[in-house]
């Protein structure tokens, strides 16, 4: 049966799990919707991965967004190749807290 979750996370200021799959991923999209963002917000977004199944999981990308966003609302994740771990995060290191809208699939 094909991966396929969506929900909202609602940031504590801590680094938050958005997904984390780790059993063998296909090839695996997301997205996460930034729109509820405001001036004086700060958002950490990693993504991280464990190339194979022996190895440690390690940053393989991050951004940080700040203040309202208005020219990229939606972080998309292009699909990434088969890895035996994905896994993203998200840290609201300054400003109200908001809830984060995501969704995850596979490709």
């Amino acid at each position: 049966m094909p991966l396929n979750t969506e929900s909202t996370l609602t940031a504590d200021g801590t680094e938050q799990t958005v997904w984390d799959v780790t059993t063998g991923t296909k090839f695996l999209m997301g997205q996460i919707d930034l729109q509820l963002m405001q001036s004086g917000d700060t958002v950490v977004i990693k993504r991280w991965i464990k190339v194979r199944s022996s190895s440690t999981i390690a940053i393989e990308w991050y951004d940080t967004y700040v203040d309202a966003q208005t020219n990229m609302n939606i972080i998309n994740f292009p699909p990434l190749s088969p890895v035996s771990e994905y896994k993203v995060t998200l840290q609201q290191t300054t400003g109200t807290n908001r809830a984060y809208d995501y969704k995850l699939w596979e490709a």
